[in-house]
């Protein structure tokens, strides 16, 4: 009855408890049995079937988790902070301002420019309330003027060369800026004297509603 139900018990009339005895038995294949000759099976098992109940027995392993990650990816892993020429910067004062701070005295402003680098060498880039100078530092000195090409958009910057198609610099850019009042010159030289970009920002944020 606790198999069948009420309705075996309907069929095969009331349980005999006194000439009733019944044995269970675990039928799932031990893993010595599931390592065995594939050839001869398990339990008269042909060999489809063996892979089947194999394929089966994979998909009810338990997945155990990897494990996490010991290296831990530092931010100033990816940039360094350098003069316009790329040398590196020791600051003497260091604070936690992360990639921006507020001056409110002129005699707190650095005595020299602070840019930084980012980890490929491919530009330099600064910025101030309202713009982002950027130095492609990949491009090369003396290339002729009509073999350069910048694109500007608002969230979007990039420069690469026309006749070889090769790009020297290209990036999204995280908050937006005006392509109209944004502008490039290039020297021919290095550093500053080569490709600057001036991007002119939007500064949405300020145009925000305070809530």
């Amino acid at each position: 009855a606790a198999i069948g139900g009420d309705a075996l018990v309907q069929c095969l009339g009331p349980i005999n408890h006194a000439k009733t005895c019944a044995e269970v038995k675990d039928v799932t294949p031990t893993h010595q049995e599931l390592s065995g000759d594939t050839d001869n099976g398990v339990d008269g098992m042909n060999g489809i079937e063996y892979g089947e109940l194999l394929e089966a027995n994979e998909d009810m392993q338990i997945a155990l988790p990897s494990r996490p990650k010991t290296d831990i990816e530092l931010p100033y892993k990816l940039y360094k902070l350098v003069q316009s020429n790329g040398s590196l910067i020791e600051r003497a004062d260091k604070h936690g301002f992360c990639m921006s701070r507020c001056y409110y005295n002129k005699t707190e402003l650095p005595q020299q420019e602070v840019w930084v680098e980012v980890c490929d060498g491919s530009c330099r880039w600064r910025q101030s309330s309202d713009e982002v100078k950027i130095i492609a530092t990949s491009v090369p000195p003396n290339l002729p003027s009509g073999c350069v090409k910048v694109k500007i958009e608002p969230y979007f910057v990039s420069v690469e060369n026309i006749r070889t198609n090769e790009t020297y610099f290209e990036g999204e850019l995280e908050r937006g800026i005006i392509p109209e009042q944004s502008i490039w010159e290039y020297g021919k030289g290095v550093n500053e004297d080569g490709l600057v970009v001036y991007l002119k920002k939007m500064n949405l944020e300020l145009l925000s509603k305070s809530h």
